[in-house]
Order: C-alpha cells, then sequence, then structure tokens
C-alpha cells in the first residue's frame, strides 16, 4: 500500500490558488500531513542580461513576493493541523518539480489543467510533461468554474480504472491507502477488442467472460478491505468510456494507471492516460508503474 503524507503543490506566482489546495484537504483523512509549495522561476521569465545570466533583483523579488503568499497559505493549513514548506527555486520547470518532488519525498504531485483560474498553475503543457516523468502519483486538478455548488467532496466517488495490467494494480494498490476517506468506489474494465462470433458456454463473448472474472475478483479484494465497491464493464475506446461514465455517475476523482515513457505507437496515438488527463473536468489520479514509494 502506497503511503500518502506528503504533498507537491507546483504553482506559478501569477495565479496562485488556495481554492484550488482546499479542495485537497480530505486527504488528511487519508493520512496526508504535509504540502509543500513550489514556485518554479523560469528562466525565460527573468530574462538573460549581460554577464550576469538572469536578472537576479527580478528574481529575487519574484522569491519574495511568492514565499510571502505561501506564509499566508501555510498559516491556513496549521490552522487545520498541516504542515507545511515553501520552496522557491529558478529554472526549468517541468524537471525542476520532478526533481524537488524526489528531493523532498513527495508521495503526490498535483498539477493543474489549464482551464479558467487554474490557467497558471504551472507553465502550458508541463503537467504532461510531469505525467510522463513523475516516478510518483500525479493528481490533475481541474478549474473552479467546472465545480458545481454542494458537490461531493474529493474521494465522495471514486472512479477506479483497470485493465488488469500492473500499472493498474499500482493503481489499485494506491487506492488502498485511501479507505479511510472513501466513498463510494465504481471499478470500471473497457473491453476494446472483441471477438463476438467466439461465445462461451453461457452465451457471452469469451472476451466478456475473461474479464469479468478478475474484475469480480478485484471488486470482492476491495469490499473485504472495507471499500462500498461496485464493479462495472462497458465496451468502446477506454478512455472516451472512463470520461462520458464519470461525467454520468457524479464522480469526483478519476484513479488510473500510468504508463509513464510511451511506446512508439502512442506517442502518435496517445495513451489512455494521457487522453484522460486532456479531455476530462474532473480531478483524476494517475499512478505511475514502480514508484519510489
Amino acid at each position: 500500500m502506497r503511503p500518502l503524507r506528503k504533498l507537491l503543490f507546483p504553482t506559478q506566482f501569477e495565479s496562485l490558488d488556495y481554492s484550488s489546495l482546499e479542495k485537497l484537504l480530505p486527504l488528511t483523512v487519508a493520512g496526508l500531513r504535509e504540502v509543500v509549495f513550489l514556485y518554479v522561476v523560469d528562466r525565460d521569465e527573468v530574462g538573460f542580461v549581460p554577464y550576469g545570466g538572469f536578472d537576479k533583483e527580478l528574481a529575487k523579488e519574484l522569491k519574495l513576493k511568492a514565499n510571502l503568499k505561501f506564509e499566508d497559505w501555510g498559516k491556513e493549513l496549521e490552522a487545520r493541523g498541516l504542515k507545511w514548506k515553501a520552496v522557491v527555486e529558478i529554472g526549468n520547470p517541468e524537471p525542476r518539480i520532478i526533481e524537488v518532488a524526489s528531493r523532498e519525498e513527495a508521495d503526490v504531485i498535483a498539477v493543474g489543467r489549464h482551464l479558467g483560474a487554474l490557467d497558471s498553475l504551472i507553465p502550458s503543457g508541463t503537467e504532461f510533461g510531469i505525467l510522463r516523468d513523475s516516478p510518483v502519483p500525479v493528481l490533475f486538478l481541474v478549474s473552479p468554474e467546472n465545480c458545481e455548488e454542494g458537490e461531493e467532496p474529493l474521494l465522495g466517488h471514486i472512479l477506479l480504472a483497470t485493465d488488469f495490467s500492473p500499472h493498474a494494480g499500482e493503481a489499485l494498490d494506491f487506492m488502498e491507502g485511501l479507505q479511510e476517506a472513501a466513498g463510494r468506489v465504481s471499478l470500471l474494465h473497457v473491453i476494446e477488442d472483441c471477438d463476438f462470433d467466439a461465445v462461451s458456454k453461457s452465451g457471452e463473448p469469451v472476451c466478456e467472460a475473461e474479464c469479468r472474472e478478475p474484475l469480480e475478483t478485484a471488486e470482492k479484494g476491495l469490499r473485504a478491505k472495507g471499500f462500498d465497491v461496485e464493479s462495472h464493464l462497458l465496451y468502446g475506446d477506454a478512455a472516451t468510456e472512463i470520461l462520458r461514465f464519470a461525467r454520468e455517475r457524479g464522480v469526483t476523482l478519476i484513479i488510473a494507471g500510468s504508463r509513464g515513457k510511451r511506446t512508439f505507437e502512442e506517442y502518435f496515438t496517445g495513451s489512455v492516460s494521457t487522453k484522460i488527463a486532456e479531455e476530462t473536468n474532473i480531478p483524476a489520479l494517475f499512478v505511475p508503474l514502480g514508484g519510489e514509494n
């Protein structure tokens, strides 16, 4: 079972958004104890100056302003019993975020989709590089205007997508650490390829029968650990059906495995996790295979 003690929250200075962080506070019930705020000053933002590399005075000013904002946020977290730390550095955002996550031993990285108020959570495109390269789970947030008033908390209705691969096994392992905080759980497998002419003795397609057994086994395993879980089996494109199910069933968080470094084919077609990350308007957490924790 993966621990969930420390969260890395990287953000840009122009659009620091505490309301986004507040949505993650239900994770305290699942073990969250510390938040590390990170602001990476992009070298392009401070520019280069003759003989000096970059504008050190501007960089210093940005660091001071960011630290002041983080201190204000930190007081709010302290009032809720959480520890916090602020890290402000200069560099290339994507590799620096992953470097800091490793150095700080973060258990999850929260990043923002580029929607509305989260436009500047981190530089455009950086979040997908983090999803590809991060050795720890990555939580994609969504803009506040996409959330309805009175919605369930983040862990109110979790959709756990599985394809029975080792990557999905990592997501299942992470899921077990959320038992104390999780509400309802929908366990979903999508059959993408099937020979409907091949049928089992019961009359259902063989592909369906082969998937039903491991799905029911996973469901029983989660129920034995105390989860309120129900399994579902669908046909179609995996990413499309996962997103449709999430919208129609009022899911508050999607959890799926991430393949990290993509295959040659996936550079052209896109992995399921990347497609979900690109299109979701629901928070989604992607768990890589063989993380550091």
